[in-house]
């Protein structure tokens, strides 16, 4: 199986339980009965794993998390209480972990599983299980929050996928589990990977702003936001063939565009920098499995957008959005 399409598995299965229309369904039952009904198959599909590759080798030294975010001390606590035996590590990366969080920043959270669980199919679901209750307390910390854990294996530090997760992000992250983790990781450098990566992208952002209009709701906003400003980091990772921390890439890509093909990045960028729409679901004290029917009501119970962002994101905003999207998939194709 491609390294990528496995790590997408992974995380839909690590974060939900869910990989089909019929998992959802069955979640409905019992939010269990999707981790159960799949794990023989992630088994099989690791086992199937390259082992290791000659490449970069890079090691990285990530301290404790020392930061003062409440909910951010609780998801530690719970999986140095629940998972300490199972990972390897456990990691958070973006502005929480470099202690530069605004309103709109949310949980970006990594772990890496033991190569010794996906001998066991029964403790595969159980550490499941409890990583999809973490996700439940990232919703806790913030009702928008439009993804899961990052997942990887121990097995993939000698075949690091650098274009799923850049190793350059360890330099700017903190370790959730243990006092000053060591990471080593080797990885082959691929351009045609990068540039694969690049193209999901930019189809992924141009299917959403096709209509030209925005989501009704925050959720939804906020998850394309994210990914129209991921475009730069992509970018720069397939231009220069190094990974590139987010808040880098953008002064890095804007010097390949002209100012005023850039000013739309400028302007969604604000939106991000004055982000006031956190508002949604409110989930119980103790953490719960994520399912297809929670994420769906986290779009249902997110706050509407207000008159004067919709006002301001109107069509011809939404088309600037395209226009440069298309400009990045230009210059790759």
């Amino acid at each position: 199986m491609n390294s990528n399409r496995f790590h997408s598995i992974l995380s839909k299965y690590i974060n939900t339980g869910c990989l089909n229309r019929t998992d959802k369904l069955l979640s409905f039952i019992n939010g269990k009965i999707p981790f159960q009904k799949n794990a023989t198959s992630i088994v099989k599909e690791f086992n199937q794993l390259d082992d290791a590759v000659i490449g970069n080798s890079v090691q990285y030294l990530c301290n404790k998390y020392n930061g003062g975010n409440k909910k951010v001390q609780e998801i530690m606590k719970f999986l140095q209480s629940e998972l300490s035996n199972d990972l390897k590590g456990a990691f958070l990366h973006g502005s929480l972990a470099t202690n530069e969080g605004i309103p709109y920043s949310d949980f970006d959270g990594l772990v890496i599983i033991k190569n010794e669980v996906f001998k066991d199919k029964d403790r595969l679901i159980s550490v499941a299980i409890k990583l999809s209750k973490a996700y439940s307390m990232m919703i806790s910390m913030d009702a928008l929050q439009h993804h899961g854990w990052f997942v990887m294996t121990e097995k993939d530090c000698k075949n690091w996928p650098n274009n799923y997760f850049p190793p350059i992000l360890f330099e700017y992250s903190q370790s959730l589990l243990f006092s000053n983790a060591v990471i080593d990781l080797t990885y082959l450098p691929s351009i045609e990977k990068d540039k694969a990566a690049l193209l999901r992208l930019c189809s992924s952002t141009a299917n959403h702003l096709r209509s030209l209009t925005i989501p009704d709701n925050s959720f939804q906003l906020k998850s394309i936001l994210s990914e129209f400003m991921l475009l730069p980091s992509l970018y720069i990772q397939y231009k220069t063939g190094k990974g590139i921390y987010k808040k880098f890439s953008f002064e890095e890509a804007a010097k390949d565009f002209t100012p005023n093909e850039w000013e739309i990045m400028n302007e969604v960028s604000a939106i991000r920098e004055n982000w006031d729409l956190n508002t949604g679901i409110e989930l119980f004290e103790s953490p719960v499995i994520v399912t297809p029917w929670l994420k769906k009501q986290q779009v249902n119970r997110s706050s509407k957008i207000s008159h004067e962002l919709r006002i301001k994101m109107d069509p011809d905003f939404v088309g600037r959005m395209m226009k440069f999207t298309n400009l990045i998939r230009s210059k790759i194709i």
